[in-house]
């Protein structure tokens, strides 16, 4: 009799063990942290809101292994959408829905954010009234600086040209949640003063900026890092090459691709040393590397595009010489490789290279591409064209003929509205609506819209100050941020949202 109950005792303790460690295990498989030797992977936060439309980039970090990327779900059918980099972009209808994030490096590790999507809250309801707001002025006036969405629906307003035509080092945020329209608040300077740089938003919530010009308008080599743990920039590993006009592109592994720029000393911006080198950060290891295989055209004041099937659209800048590029070209990440890709001269009696122009991701994966400069003489030849550039076919497409925008205009700022729609603001250009006419170029403060499906331009309402060389930002709210720039050698505290 007492060895039956022993042997029981031993069995219930054994069937302990076991159930013990099943439920260890489970807690493992499902990814929650990172503790142990496996792999770990969260969300932080876990829990996003955002408007019907709008978008928002989601912070995941992965644990104990160097590869950090991840592939992306939505568990809701119809419940939205979520780009190679964590962009989270939200069905038309409001609801709760779920985005999975699995790591690549273990696919039995995963994690769940959940998405809260309200109702579009505008201006006029739940549509646009095409009205920008004045807001509260920011802290520092500055133009040539860098406004980054954060995972917390704040943006970072770093660097930039300040009220003396110098770099600066501060910082702030814009909080939208903050009053009626948002506020404005300092957040430190950051380590190195720096103009015409670059900054990146990370996989695990942290913010890159790299290069630029320092105060002294020397080209800077150096980069840093923006905690919103701690709301702290601290200095990473350097570049191999000191740049500024550059591009640094998030791809899908985590790593940053930095491409080109002008190796030449600032602040004049035509004329430079045009830079074929690229070079890739990896935030596991707080490194640069340069790429053994350069770009194919040196350039700068280019843009790069991250593209949905995760390479990269690196199209247009200033070349060599001084010539305005029509050239465009593909990195690969898998290969590190550059390959030639369409051109932006679709048709040589009307197209032409350009530089100082924007570019943006559409909804259906095609990239919009406007405005800019091409003349030989910097300043004079402004453009009001506009081209899509299609992934599938490996070309650019013009517009319907007569399809101009309104205006023409460099130094512009583009964002994506909720409904798909862009906002083009501001900028240097002319009206373009006397064909026969030759304006005198100005600062701006018109905006227009350019119609994706219908690829047609529109007009909507103007800013309260003209403005070049600043910001548009897209907001989870689907309010569109401006901020900063200049008018000549005046530059701008003031700042606006369009809704």
């Amino acid at each position: 009799m007492e060895t039956d109950t022993m042997i029981s005792m031993n069995v219930r303790k054994l069937l302990t063990l076991i159930i013990s460690l099943a439920f260890t295990l489970s807690l493992c498989a499902c990814g929650g942290g990172g503790g142990g030797g496996g792999v770990g992977i969260a969300f932080n936060p876990a829990t996003y809101s955002v408007a019907a439309g709008g978008s928002i980039p989601l912070s995941v970090t992965v644990t104990n292994t160097s590869d950090i990327s991840v592939a992306w779900s939505v568990q809701e059918a119809g419940g939205g959408t979520v780009s190679p980099i964590g962009t989270y972009t939200a069905p038309g209808t409001a609801g709760t829905y779920h985005v999975v994030a699995t790591s690549n490096a273990d696919t039995s590790r995963s994690a769940v954010a959940t998405i809260t999507v309200s109702a579009l809250a505008l201006g006029s309801g739940t549509t646009y009234s095409g009205v920008f707001a004045n807001l509260s002025s920011m802290k520092a006036a500055r133009s040539n600086h860098t406004a980054t969405l954060m995972t917390n629906g704040k943006v970072l307003i770093a660097g930039g040209l300040g009220s003396g035509g110098a770099a600066i080092a501060s910082a702030e945020f814009f909080n939208p949640a903050a009053r009626a329209f948002g506020q404005f608040s300092s957040v430190g300077n950051m380590a190195t003063t720096r103009a015409y740089h670059s900054a990146t938003l990370l996989l695990n919530g942290k913010v890159l900026l790299t290069g630029g010009i320092d105060s002294n308008n020397a080209p800077l080599a150096s980069a840093e890092l923006f905690d919103p743990a701690t709301n702290r920039f601290t200095a990473t590993g350097a570049m191999k090459n000191a740049r500024w006009l550059h591009t640094a592109t998030l791809l899908a592994n985590g790593k940053v691709l930095v491409a080109g720029g002008d190796a030449s000393q600032g602040p004049g911006i035509e004329g430079g040393v045009p830079l074929a080198a690229a070079e890739i950060y990896d935030p596991v290891a707080g490194t640069f590397t340069p790429l053994t295989v350069a770009m194919i055209n040196p350039r700068y004041s280019h843009t790069a595009t991250l593209l949905n099937s995760g390479t990269v659209l690196l199209a247009g800048g200033q070349g060599t010489g001084g010539q305005k590029l029509p050239e465009s070209e593909i990195f690969n990440p898998t290969t590190g490789t550059f390959a030639a890709t369409g051109s932006m001269m679709v048709d040589p009696t009307v197209d032409t290279g350009r530089w100082l122009f924007a570019a943006l991701l559409l909804r259906d994966g095609t990239v919009f591409v406007n405005g800019g400069d091409f003349g030989a003489q910097y300043g004079v030849n402004y453009l009001a064209s506009a081209q899509v550039y299609d992934p599938v076919a490996g070309s650019y497409a013009d517009l319907a003929a007569g399809s101009l925008m309104t205006y023409s205009r460099a130094h512009l700022a583009i964002a994506l509205r909720a409904d798909g729609i862009v906002l083009i603001t501001g900028g240097i250009g002319s009206d373009m609506s006397d064909p026969n006419a030759i304006p005198p170029a100005d600062f701006l403060a018109t905006a227009e819209l350019f119609n994706a499906t219908g690829r047609i331009f529109l007009p909507t309402g103007s800013l309260s100050s003209a403005r070049a060389n600043h910001t548009a930002t897209s907001l989870p709210n689907g309010k569109i941020l401006v901020t900063g720039g200049n008018q000549g050698g005046s530059f701008l505290k003031s700042a606006e949202v369009y809704q």
